[in-house]
């Protein structure tokens, strides 16, 4: 069995409330037909593609799905997979030079992992799929027809070596400059391509808008520059900019999106310094870190910064993911005005030991706040509230709750 498939179909002929299996050569991968059965991270542990470069999806299957309906999933652990073919009698899917498409031809659903090199897309398809090409690392560029009308979010995901995208001069709904990817009236920067050279850029003047993940993964950037006259910062739009070193926040950006799942600075692990410009009306900095313009909130502390650091007194409520992954922070004090963490906060920060809270109340912690902090950490709080942290939900799972005087200096 081991160079066998199961997958999970509705025959196109047979109505039935269960799934039905079917066993196909040469590759084990996993078709979710119907409403998702796994979440992605198990989804790995039951495919299996030993190698294998090339899969028939057969004429019976009717819907390839995964999480939240994600074709491509099906196929992201065939690190080696060079061709998708499709029986021609399926009334579902269609392929072309080993790339799968809708029976139509008008739908990019996925392009195999182990394919190499540059792809023109065919004119006649009007949508990329979400996720389409994720993960394709041996992708250096892609050319896009006018026929273009939607590429969905995480299309060319971690394709660490796309070095361009190229759109049709008359594409109505997409535009690029120099391989990187806009809409049509180059007002949003919708995606830098992790894999281009060079390790600065600057944004064209008339960008008003940069997208969820438009940078995110550019490991070769050492700077960016964002133009006066950006409004808008999407979520993630600079994760895993692992050179990036600092970074300036225009006067004009109003809306900087630090999303519950995923930061906009996330894993951007040379970060040391968010600077904004003094004229911001949402968004300050103090020392490299960056705060609403009250400083009530502590947005993001750079995942790069060094050793200790002590909340401002201003602060009341820690932001989602505002230390996340700081693996470089040791100790942190928390002033007593704090009274909300928010999710995530301090996880991954795996040398953090020492938490000073100087709130005699416990601060109230959503979730997965010091998930993989230190094994070794230890929580100090004022001595006449040490029985309230250890009886408050959030704390009281924590062995280690001392005293502020026995704290280490």
């Amino acid at each position: 069995m081991r160079n066998l498939a199961v997958v999970w179909v509705r025959s196109l002929n047979v109505r039935m409330k269960t799934p039905i299996f079917i066993i196909i050569p040469l590759l084990t991968i996993l078709l979710v037909i119907g409403m998702p059965i796994f979440e992605p991270d198990m989804l790995d542990s039951y495919l299996e593609c030993n190698g294998k470069t090339s899969v028939t999806i057969p004429l019976t299957v009717t819907t390839i799905g995964g999480w939240d309906d994600y074709p491509v999933e099906a196929f992201l652990p065939c690190t080696n997979l060079t061709s998708i073919n499709v029986n021609k009698r399926n009334l579902a899917f269609s392929s072309i030079d080993g790339v799968l498409f809708d029976k139509s031809k008008q739908t990019l659903l996925a392009y195999p992992r182990g394919k190499q090199g540059a792809y023109n897309i065919p004119n006649g398809v009007s949508t990329i799929e979400m996720g389409a090409f994720s993960n394709c690392l041996g992708l250096t560029s892609v050319t896009v027809p006018n026929s273009v009308t939607t590429i969905k979010r995480f299309a060319f995901y971690d394709c660490t070596s796309l070095t361009s995208i190229t759109i049709a001069m008359d594409n109505a709904h997409y535009s690029s400059e120099d391989g990187v990817l806009f809409d049509k009236n180059k007002t949003t920067l919708i995606l830098y391509p992790a894999g281009k050279q060079g390790i600065s850029y600057t944004l064209p003047n008339n960008v008003t808008e940069i997208g969820n993940e438009a940078f995110e993964s550019c490991t070769n950037l050492t700077s960016i520059t964002i133009p006066n006259g950006v409004t808008k910062i999407g979520t993630s739009a600079f994760s895993g900019c692992t050179s990036l070193t600092s970074i300036t926040i225009p006067g004009s950006v109003t809306s900087i999106n630090n999303g519950i799942i995923f930061g906009i600075f996330d894993n951007c692990t040379n970060l040391t310094s968010i600077n904004v410009n003094e004229d911001n009306t949402e968004y300050c900095s103090i020392d490299g870190v960056l705060f609403s313009k009250t400083k009530n909130t502590l947005i993001r502390y750079p995942s790069g910064k060094q050793g200790t650091y002590t909340i401002p007194n201003s602060v009341t409520e820690i932001g989602v993911n505002a230390f996340l992954g700081c693996t470089n922070l040791t100790s942190v004090t928390i002033p007593n005005r704090v009274t909300s963490i928010r999710n995530k906060s301090f996880k991954y920060c795996r040398n953090l030991r020492s938490i000073t809270i100087q709130n005699p109340t416990p601060p109230n912690v959503e979730s997965s706040v010091f998930d993989e902090i230190s094994p070794n950490a230890c929580f100090y709080v004022p001595a006449g509230s040490i029985t309230a942290y250890r009886d408050a939900n959030g704390w009281k799972e924590f062995n280690c709750i001392k005293a502020i005087a026995s704290a280490p200096e």
